[in-house]
Parts: structure tokens; C-alpha cells; sequence
């Protein structure tokens, strides 16, 4: 049955490493040290990729210590192995068949950047209940249930799938995220817009409504003029 799931790989994600250490007496809280890097493959992440593979602790400690403001890790004991994947290849594949469906990672698996993988599971755990929570008698309305399900999980979905899986490539910001992003920054209703967009509250027709671009050109013209009177 699973083999009529179509497994549709698109853009791929590299360099992914994360371990767990804990510092300081057996009281305290664990700190999560997690390394997620996008980039595509290139010379460049061949390269990182044969340094990592060689030793990822020491790697990765380099990497952390780089970061801005990072706690250190010097007197940290690690408590669980590396675990490490070089080449994260974006997946997704059918939500439903006839008696059976998908959530989660299981219906959609791509780039772990954005931290959405534990909600998305919730929540198209909820619309699949929501569809079929009174459909289980009955083989005609299960069936109708579940392709009420992949409706809503398309439609709540795949914009932000492919927005997610358009930036994993490495490519750079484009003008709309350079303009809403830096919005973000400098306006109060910009930075709501953008949280909620961020969260997945909102879908991406909405955070990219006329209304809110014409708002984010606004904010952003008025920094530009008020930077050239200084």
C-alpha cells in the first residue's frame, strides 16, 4: 500500500549536525546545541562535508564558537552522540489513498531550518480528525473524509512548502523577503504580519497582501528618507 505514495523529492538541504551537552551541576537544565546549515552543493560544501565527516565534534565546536553571543562550551559534557546528516533531501508524497493517510513527516519532510516539522504534525493530525472523526463506518465517507483532508492540507500548505523549499537551495534573499523582512524590522504591524507568518498562523496570499506590501514599501521608503536627512 505504501508503494502508491509517490515519494517526490525536490530541493535538498546540507549539512545538518546536532548534539546536546550540559553544563555546570547535575541540576541544570540541558542546553541543546543544534547546527542546521543550508547551502547547495557546491566545492564549497564538499569541502565542509569532508571536514565534518573527519571530525564532527571538533567541527562543530568551531562552528558554535563563531556564532555571536554563544554560551561556551568549554566546560559543557556532551550526554548523547552526534547525529549528523550531510545530504537532507526535501520530500513530499500523496497525504491520502483510498482507506489510508499521511501526517506529519510522513506527508511532508523538507528543510528542518524553520523548525516547522512538530507543528505541521499536530496540525495535520487535526485536520485529519476533523475529516474523518465520523466517517469510520462508513467505507463511501471515509473515503470522501480523507480527500477532504489532502484538500486542506494542500491548501493550507503548499505555498509555504515551496517558499521553504525554494530558500534551501542557499540562494540568496530575494526583493519580496528584502522588502518584508526589513519592514519587519523597523515596523510594529510589519513585525506582527511577519510573526505570524513565520509561525505558519498565516498562509502566504495573506502575509503578501497588497495592503501589507504596500505597507512594508512605506515603512521602508520612510527609513530610506529619514536616513538621507542625517
Amino acid at each position: 500500500m505504501l508503494r502508491q505514495f509517490a515519494q517526490q523529492p525536490t530541493r535538498r538541504s546540507f549539512l545538518s549536525l546536532s548534539t546536546y551537552k550540559r553544563e555546570g551541576p547535575p541540576i541544570a537544565p540541558y542546553l541543546s546545541v543544534k547546527q542546521l546549515i543550508s547551502l547547495p552543493e557546491t566545492r564549497l560544501t564538499r569541502a565542509l562535508s569532508a571536514e565534518w565527516k573527519a571530525d564532527p565534534e571538533a567541527a562543530m565546536t568551531r562552528l558554535f564558537e563563531g556564532l555571536p553571543c554563544a554560551p561556551s562550551l568549554a566546560q559543557a559534557q556532551r550526554v548523547t552522540p552526534f547525529m549528523g546528516m550531510m545530504e537532507y533531501p526535501n520530500l513530499h508524497r500523496s497525504v491520502s489513498k483510498p482507506g489510508l493517510a499521511l501526517v506529519g513527516d510522513a506527508a511532508l519532510s523538507i528543510d528542518p531550518l524553520w523548525g516547522i516539522g512538530c507543528g505541521w504534525a499536530l496540525q495535520s493530525a487535526e485536520w485529519l480528525a476533523g475529516s474523518v472523526g465520523r466517517a469510520w463506518m462508513s467505507p463511501t465517507d471515509l473515503d470522501r473524509g480523507l480527500s477532504a483532508y489532502a484538500k486542506r492540507h494542500r491548501s493550507e500548505l503548499a505555498d509555504h512548502r515551496f517558499l521553504i523549499e525554494n530558500f534551501s537551495t542557499g540562494r540568496p534573499f530575494n526583493v519580496i523577503e528584502r522588502l518584508t523582512f526589513s519592514a519587519a524590522a523597523r515596523d510594529p504591524v510589519c513585525a506582527d504580519a511577519f510573526a505570524a507568518f513565520g509561525s505558519r498562523f498565516i498562509g502566504v496570499g495573506r502575509f503578501l497582501r497588497p495592503d501589507a506590501l504596500a505597507r512594508a514599501l512605506w515603512v521602508n521608503a520612510r527609513h530610506a528618507l529619514s536616513a538621507a536627512k542625517i
